[in-house]
This record gives structure tokens, C-alpha cells and sequence, in this order.
């Protein structure tokens, strides 16, 4: 029986793993962070604060992964948020159940054009996902401008 084809044996591996020490020392800054004399109340801000950027940082990850670039995620997302509460506040008056669905829906619809109109920019007419993207970006910005009437939405 042939040992390692005459290839000799390396030395255990004895460096720090960095990523994982960052990764604890992380872990522990938010635990800290989150307790004060034992009551959980720093670390719930926290999560509802870092939902948004993580949820749009996870479908970013599949675009960048997929080898494209989407710059318009973050003023989609900006103009899907107005459209929502500009839906509420017009529906809320009649029924408050009745304004959270139209606001969905509404928002739903408004990142759902953007992100086609970016589809079929790069897919079908063969425009650089940077350069549509891009594009999308200002138009969406405008577009969530306008619809707030230059204000911000309470």
C-alpha cells in the first residue's frame, strides 16, 4: 500500500483562525450589549434596526453570486416603503385591516415594476446590470421623492 505517493506529510496547521475569533468577539459585543443588569432591553433595537440591511444584504448576495451587480435595491426598497405609507395613511380612516393589505400589495407592486423593468434590461435587451441598474437607482429615487412630496412620511 502506497503512503501519500512519496508526498511527505504536512505540518499541522497551527495559526490563529481570525474569522472565527472576529465572529466571537462580535457575538460578544452584542450580548453585552443587549443585557444590563439582566434585562434584555439594548439588543431588541438592535435586531429590528439590522432586519432591513440584512434582508436586502440576502438578495443581494444571490445577485452578486449569480455575477451581476443590482445598485437599485436600496431606493426600491425606499420607494416601496412610501407607496406603503402613503397607501395607509389614505385607507387607514376607513378600516385599519383593510389599509395594511392595500399597503402590502401596493408596496409589493411598486419594487415589482422597478425589478422588472432591471430584468428585462439586462436579460432581454443585453444592457450591463451596472449601467441599468444605475439607471433604476435615479428613477427610483425620483419616483419615492415624489410620491412623499418631498417630505418625509410619518
Amino acid at each position: 500500500m502506497i503512503e501519500n505517493a512519496g508526498i511527505p506529510a504536512k505540518p499541522a496547521d497551527r495559526r490563529l483562525n481570525w474569522r472565527a475569533i472576529s465572529l466571537l468577539m462580535v457575538g460578544a459585543a452584542l450580548i453585552a450589549l443587549g443585557y444590563d443588569d439582566g434585562v434584555p432591553d439594548r439588543g431588541e433595537p438592535l435586531a429590528v434596526s439590522a432586519a432591513m440591511p440584512l434582508l436586502l444584504g440576502l438578495g443581494q448576495t444571490f445577485v452578486i453570486i449569480a455575477g451581476g451587480i443590482d445598485l437599485s435595491v436600496g431606493f426600491v426598497m425606499g420607494l416601496a416603503a412610501v407607496v406603503m405609507a402613503r397607501t395607509m395613511q389614505t385607507l387607514t380612516p376607513v378600516d385599519a385591516g383593510l389599509a395594511l393589505a392595500a399597503g402590502l400589495v401596493a408596496a409589493l407592486l411598486a419594487a415589482l415594476v422597478p425589478g422588472a423593468i432591471n430584468g428585462t434590461l439586462i436579460s432581454r435587451l443585453r444592457v450591463p446590470a451596472f449601467i441599468g441598474t444605475l439607471g433604476m437607482y435615479g428613477v427610483a429615487r425620483g419616483a419615492g421623492f415624489l410620491a412623499a412630496n418631498g417630505t418625509t412620511v410619518p
